[in-house]
């Protein structure tokens, strides 16, 4: 059994109304977005979290997406590193499962007939750095009963970023996340790298992509959603429906539970 959730709405201007959509709309999980301010764990009221934990609701976050755990200046490693840190102790207290981000490709060289990015120039060293970075976040979310996932973005098309994501795939508590959107926008070019690792994909942002971007209703583009779909439920994922609107959650929401993959509402008024 999967569980649906829902993601934080640049629309709104604080959490509870995030709790508030969530909990109308049925919802297992929100997942915080560490790029909204309102979203930041110091601007978050604990107690507000609290309540709609009795009332079922779980928490997913996503990291800021300049996060770069791979960066080659220590300071500004380090900087990100701790971040991270303060972000899997705080969700261990505010019933957070799951910490999502995306891995930094870092800067590229124009050159005339072509990009030169610096991390594939300094693969080792980009590797090792992100390798230490991500062995001690897997240390503290294991000893925290938390997961991390690292996300797809397109890059994973690229041999220097997938080996890079490969070689954090023993840490015992860092997973995938499978953007559907996002790879089927990338011509599905990460797709035999997630099935190859399928018992490490843990976390599905689900949402359709119509040929020009993603983030789109789902069963309105191009993505065989009942695929996806009975995949994230036989592999027991957490499905994120990503799209990014109240409205749209709406209508994603009910065409979900009318379709028969959610489950009846248990929303109170």
């Amino acid at each position: 059994m999967n569980i649906f959730g829902m993601p934080a709405l640049i629309e709104f201007d604080s959490v509870r109304r995030n709790l508030e959509l969530g909990r109308e709309l049925g919802l297992d999980f929100v997942e915080l977005n560490m790029n909204l301010p309102y979203s930041f764990p110091e601007n978050i009221d604990p107690r507000e979290l609290r309540s709609a934990s009795r009332e079922g609701m779980a928490f997913s976050m996503h990291l800021h997406d300049e996060l770069d755990l791979g960066s080659l200046h220590s300071a500004v490693r380090r900087g990100h590193l701790s971040r991270c840190e303060e972000a899997l102790r705080w969700g261990s207290r505010n019933n957070v499962f799951l910490l999502n981000l995306h891995l930094n490709p870092g800067v590229y060289f124009t050159l005339p007939d072509r990009k030169v990015w610096v991390y594939d120039r300094y693969v080792e060293e980009y590797i090792s750095a992100l390798n230490d970075s991500f062995s001690r976040l897997s240390s503290l979310a294991s000893g925290l009963g938390m997961k991390i996932c690292v996300e797809n973005t397109g890059h994973l098309a690229r041999p220097f970023m997938r080996r890079a994501v490969g070689s954090l795939l023993d840490l015992d508590a860092v997973g995938l996340c499978w953007d559907i959107g996002h790879d089927a926008r990338s011509g599905w070019a990460e797709s035999d790298f997630m099935m190859g690792n399928l018992e490490r994909v843990w976390h599905m942002h689900f949402h359709d992509y119509d040929g020009r971007s993603d983030h789109q209703l789902p069963f309105t583009g191009t993505v065989d959603c009942p695929r996806f779909l009975d995949l994230a439920r036989e592999r027991g994922m957490s499905l994120l429906v990503e799209v990014k609107t109240e409205e749209a959650l709406r209508r994603a929401v009910g065409d979900l539970r009318a379709r028969g993959y959610a489950a009846p509402s248990k929303s109170v008024k």
